[in-house]
């Protein structure tokens, strides 16, 4: 019987026959044990032809039960009345009266930007409750949100979502991903899958120019400060730039460097102490950024300082 079978509808079964005449006969019939889905309808039709039918009473539901089984009993009218049976198997067929169900409706994974291609990001997982080709479900990638040309893959058998080629984490940081499942009889289901990626160090610091020129005068006081270009990073938190120094270091210059009140960061060349062309007319050292990454990765700029002279000289024979 479908489950879908509405209710009051009828199944006709052979009537039990009894040699028996009048009140020796069969009088009644009737289940055992009662059900709440099932009772007997009997009688005789206008034809005089005599008639036994199942009749549904309540709707089925295949997955809630899919076979059930009893007896229909038939009863003469004899002073010791006397009864026949016969066992009535049923089997429910199943109908698509179900969609597919995933077992979250948002799926995350955290994957490192540098996971080779063909790695398992994660496995999203459905059921369906029908049987047969009705419960036979397949995975589909439905949408990649904000990108045409996807990285990603759906195994439609198993749900296992792989890279198709390598993740950038500075061109996007999250995808998001939406997986239809579809049953056998066209039901469907979708949900949501968000992948974060984790930042690696992959990329050094680069200042915007290789070498940078200063024409200081000589009498320059100690603390006077000469603005520089901060390097670029492209990684962030821990692996973009943390610190800067100078190499070699000398007695004359350092670099100071943080955030502003507005947030914007500096990069400074300190005076550390007073300059003297006549002993030194220039110098040249390297400005380096140096990043947090494990390990650390660094990008330099070379400083060339020219001194200028100014008259603090006598002439002297």
């Amino acid at each position: 019987i479908l489950e879908m079978s509405e209710t009051g509808s009828r199944f006709p079964l052979e009537v039990a026959q009894d040699l028996d005449i009048g009140s020796n006969s069969i009088q009644a019939y009737s289940i055992s044990p009662k059900n709440e889905y099932f009772s007997v309808s009997y009688g005789t039709r206008l034809t005089g032809k005599k008639y036994l039918e199942l009749v549904l009473e309540k709707a089925l539901d295949r997955e809630e039960q899919s076979e059930m089984a009893f007896s229909v009993i038939a009863e003469d009218g004899g002073s010791h009345p006397r009864s026949g049976t016969t066992q009535v198997q049923i089997v429910i067929l199943d109908v698509n009266d179900n969609a597919p169900i995933f077992k979250q409706e948002v799926y995350v994974a955290k994957v490192l930007e540098n996971m080779p291609e063909g790695s398992v990001v994660l496995s999203v997982l459905a059921t369906d409750q029908d049987a047969g080709v009705n419960g036979e479900i397949s995975y589909h990638l439905s949408q990649v949100v904000g990108q045409s040309d996807s990285a990603f893959v759906v195994d439609p058998k198993t749900g296992e979502i792989k890279l198709t080629k390598p993740l950038d984490f500075e061109a996007a940081q999250i995808h998001e991903l939406s997986v239809r499942v579809r049953d056998g009889g066209g039901l469907s289901a979708i949900c949501k899958v968000v992948v974060t990626l984790e930042d690696i160090n992959d990329h050094s610091p680069v200042f915007p120019e290789e070498r940078v020129n200063f024409k200081i005068l000589e009498t320059s006081d100690s603390g006077l400060r000469f603005p520089l270009e901060e390097a670029h990073d492209l990684d962030i938190g821990s692996n973009s730039i943390q610190a800067y120094s100078i190499s070699p270091k000398n007695e004359y210059f350092s670099v100071s460097y943080g955030t502003q009140l507005t947030g914007k960061k500096y990069l400074e060349l300190v005076v550390e102490k007073p300059l003297d062309r006549e002993e030194q007319s220039e110098m040249s050292f390297s400005v380096i950024a140096e990043d947090g990454g494990s390990p650390p990765k660094s990008g330099s700029t070379e400083i060339n300082v020219v001194i200028l002279d100014v008259n603090d000289n006598v002439p002297i024979f």
